[in-house]
């Protein structure tokens, strides 16, 4: 996607369909640091929600 000019993303934590657990969490943050851009993350639990 960087390479397509795409160098931000939005990660969940909370929502059934987009949620990323740690694990997904770190390796998409090893992933973008490659490219160097930039993540945004959503940090609700949601199994308090």
């Amino acid at each position: 996607m960087a390479r397509l000019g795409v160098t931000s993303y939005k990660l969940y934590m909370a929502y059934e369909d987009l949620r990323v657990d740690d694990r997904e969490i770190m390796e998409i943050l090893a992933a973008v640091e490659e490219e160097a851009g930039i993540v945004g993350v959503h940090c609700e639990d949601h199994q308090i929600i």
